[in-house]
């Protein structure tokens, strides 16, 4: 799967992705709220360097156009006819509409699939709730902790 949108390219990760990906994904204050996090370099690359399907989870990055960056991640699994997904952007790329702008192409994409699309949220991530809220998402009901939004038709 790859998509594109005005200044991102969603694609699957490269050896080349590892370093930055690991700098963010290790940084235990800017991960609060996020899981596969704290991982060995050998561990996210058997994670993200094997070709997965979206039915198992698959864990694609987010690269900026202009610079081949990397700026972040999204995570897809399709259960059923539900899309559910999870972002991260790196801090240095934070609060600059990049998780928007990748969520919004997903969810024209899930749409054109037909599917329903949801996403799970740790209760104090504000940041997240607010994206998923502007969005068209709404609050359904907490699972375990986490909060399950579902995006409107």
């Amino acid at each position: 799967m790859v998509l594109q949108t005005a200044r991102c390219i969603v694609r699957s990760f490269e050896e080349r992705d590892i370093t930055s990906f690991i700098a963010y994904r290790n940084n235990q204050k800017w991960m609060l709220y996020q899981g596969f996090k704290g991982l060995t370099e050998a561990t996210y690359k058997e994670t993200l360097l094997t070709d997965g399907t979206l039915f198992e989870g698959k864990q694609l990055a987010i690269v900026s156009l202009l610079t081949d960056q990397l700026i972040g991640d999204v995570f897809l699994k399709l259960e059923k006819q539900v899309l559910w997904l999870g972002y991260t952007i790196a801090p240095e790329f934070g609060r600059q509409g990049y998780a928007y702008e990748v969520v919004r192409e997903l969810i024209g994409w899930a749409k054109s699939h037909h599917y329903t699309v949801k996403a799970g949220v740790l209760t104090g991530n504000q940041a997240s709730i607010g994206l998923l809220t502007k969005l068209g998402f709404t609050y359904l009901e907490t699972v375990e902790g986490e909060l399950i939004y579902q995006l409107c038709e």
